[in-house]
């Protein structure tokens, strides 16, 4: 049986949403653009911090985040995401 990723964290503040995929051990994150590099490298460096060889995949764009991870938890978090952006 193929396990789907799982939202692991997210903020809206800061504009990000992490999930992680057992399957291929690989953490996908979501990152939005207008929210700066500097939370991107952050959550990078958390990442590695804990685990040397972190599989990492970076998705800025929203349609294709959403589509990443089967889970209204994901799809929810991206939309608070994307919603806090554009009322700043």
């Amino acid at each position: 049986m193929i396990r789907q990723p799982e939202m692991i964290e997210c903020s809206s503040i800061l504009g990000y949403a992490m999930a992680f995929c057992p399957e291929t051990d690989t953490y996908i994150l979501f990152v939005c653009t207008e929210c700066g590099n500097n939370i991107m490298f952050d959550l990078i460096k958390s990442l590695t911090w804990y685990e040397n060889k972190a599989n990492i995949l970076l998705i800025t764009d929203e349609e294709r985040a959403k589509d990443l991870v089967r889970s209204d938890r994901w799809r929810e978090a991206i939309n608070d995401i994307m919603g806090n952006i554009e009322k700043a």
